[in-house]
């Protein structure tokens, strides 16, 4: 399915430095595991595999727009998160 126009380049785009860097990529997946899981799978499904936002939602038991909201919202956090780039940044919640 081409619904979503979301790829791995939407991740690309909030990481510091770039992919071919190991430790950004072990950095993303530490960060991804600070994110709920609603959060995370969102991110997983429609920024790396490419689902659109109806597919996500299907995959989650949501609709597609709370799935396009957990998109935003994990990679809103993901680009807080990365750009920190140090556990005694400051915590938002």
């Amino acid at each position: 399915g081409n619904g979503g126009d979301l790829d791995i380049d939407a991740i690309i785009e909030i990481l510091p430095a770039r992919m071919d860097d190991p430790s950004v990529l072990i950095d993303l997946e530490a960060a991804m595991g600070k994110l709920t899981d609603n959060l995370s799978t969102s991110v997983r499904l429609m920024g790396l595999e490419g689902k659109s936002a109806a597919e996500a939602g299907a995959d989650l038991g949501v609709s597609a727009n709370a799935a396009r909201i957990n998109f935003h919202r994990g990679m809103k956090k993901l680009r807080q998160l990365l750009s920190l780039g140090s556990p005694e940044g400051p915590k938002d919640e």
